[in-house]
């Protein structure tokens, strides 16, 4: 699956569950085809982490105040997270 599907795939199940206006900072995926991705509301400022395992998503919400994206992303790709998607803010911030 290409990563511009993925990204559609995981912003609609994002849109979906939560019903509110995130958008995709970046998408992981491991050796056991775990996909994780990290959304953030600009507006309320809150952040959320959808992992897909096996067909089922589980969404939670990351404490904005302590989340930082560097520190969340790198610890991820240290656990053989390999980087599918970031948009070139998000690129240009890291």
């Amino acid at each position: 699956m290409k990563e511009l599907q993925i990204k559609e795939i995981c912003q609609e199940i994002i849109d979906k569950q939560t019903k509110c206006n995130y958008s995709v900072e970046y998408i992981l995926k491991n050796k056991d085809d775990i996909v994780r991705a990290v959304a953030v509301n600009k507006h309320t400022k809150s952040t959320i982490q959808l992992d897909i395992v096996d067909g089922r998503n589980h969404t939670q919400n990351l404490d904005y105040f302590n989340f930082n994206p560097d520190l969340f992303l790198f610890s991820d790709l240290e656990r053989e997270y390999e980087l599918l998607y970031a948009p070139l803010n998000v690129h240009y911030d890291i």
